[in-house]
């Protein structure tokens, strides 16, 4: 075996162990912002009871942890592609995550 080969060898390991946790990651950081966001939503109606503005501050948090998820989703997707040699596709995929502008505000 060629000592470039060799290199290369090891450096592709070190990318798909890498680019395997990242993915893992965001998987488990998207889906514990997703059950809190449904655990939040659940009780903001509970909340706007006790306090509206407690309420209406409760569901702004639980859209903007759905949204988080949802922007996870999307970045899992940009590393996807970045496994299979999609480069230029995840280029293009990043490029159009970072032109959405956020829906909900907290000020």
């Amino acid at each position: 075996m060629s000592f470039f080969k060799k290199i290369t060898g090891g450096a592709s390991k070190v990318f798909k162990k890498a680019t395997g946790d990242l993915d893992v990651g965001l998987r488990k950081i998207g889906n514990t912002a997703g059950t809190i966001g449904g655990y939040v939503n659940r009780a903001t109606p509970y909340l706007s009871m006790i306090d509206p503005e407690l309420g209406a501050g409760a569901s702004q948090l639980s859209q903007g942890l759905q949204q988080g998820r949802s922007i996870i989703k999307d970045s899992r997707g940009v590393v996807k592609q970045v496994k299979s040699g999609d480069i230029s596709g995840a280029i293009q995929k990043a490029k159009d995550m970072s032109s959405q502008q956020p829906s909900t505000s907290f000020y």
